[in-house]
């Protein structure tokens, strides 16, 4: 049985998946299906305009692997330009820069080879507050995926939670999935940020439990209150000009 592909580092999971051409039926469309570590080629390379050496450190791949990818991204999204197809984003091999793995969210992570797996297994032996020292990602709430999104008024309700990079800079988008339940918002929309190891937070309000959870995991978090983008709040936050919040506010 021949072995599977080496997971790709990918740094960004694409907000918006799905694209489709105007003019022809939705049940006539062909659609293109671009990996994540296909369109992850195409930021490094064709966005961030990186030389191929650094995209392919960056993805801990071989320049030719890296190569290999990029091609067939390109010749994907030319087949779906030219010949009106749609494009959805999805699938691959590949692990996200948050410590996501796609085998191991699978639970193959005692049959794979993922170049994670000695972060996850350090991972679990960590307490939740030496976790927060690993990257230093800033989390901000936000009403949409855009970088000129208002700041949002509540923490476990927003619908998106991006993420900075004090280096390089935005790095993704979070739909919160949690911002419709009845009870416990506030914890889930905190265990999301857990997960992408935010050392620092910028939000309007939170509550108790929320709080509480993100204080004992060391997170730092900031109040951020009226009509404010999220890029305005970032400035404000490296400028410190944010207040640091000791207890909840909501």
């Amino acid at each position: 049985m021949p072995r599977g592909a080496k997971c790709r580092f990918v740094g960004f999971y694409p907000p918006f998946v799905d694209y489709r051409p105007e003019g022809i039926s939705v049940d006539e469309q062909q659609a293109v299906i671009i990996k994540i570590e296909e369109i992850e080629a195409i930021r490094l390379k064709d966005y961030l305009k990186l030389e191929q050496e650094d995209c392919a450190a960056r993805m801990q791949i071989s320049r030719s692997t890296f190569q290999r990818i990029l091609t067939e991204a390109r010749s994907k999204i030319a087949d779906a330009l030219l010949n009106g197809k749609s494009i959805r984003i999805e699938g691959g091999d590949y692990c996200l820069g948050s410590g996501y793995c796609w085998r191991y969210d699978r639970h193959l992570k005692d049959q794979d080879d993922c170049s994670m797996k000695p972060f996850f297994k350090q991972l679990e032996s960590l307490t939740m507050a030496e976790v927060m020292v690993l990257k230093n990602i800033i989390a901000i709430c936000s009403t949409g995926a855009e970088q000129d999104s208002m700041v949002d008024e509540r923490f476990g309700r927003c619908p998106y939670v991006q993420l900075w990079d004090e280096e390089n800079g935005f790095q993704q988008a979070l739909s919160n999935d949690n911002r419709d339940q009845g009870h416990g918002a506030g914890i889930g929309t905190a265990q999301i940020i857990l997960q992408q190891r935010a050392g620092v937070i910028i939000t309007n309000r939170i509550g108790p439990k929320g709080f509480a959870v993100l204080k004992k995991a060391g997170v730092e978090l900031y109040e951020c209150s009226g009509q404010v983008t999220v890029e305005e709040a970032l400035q404000l936050y490296k400028a410190k000009k944010l207040k640091k919040l000791e207890a909840a506010n909501n």
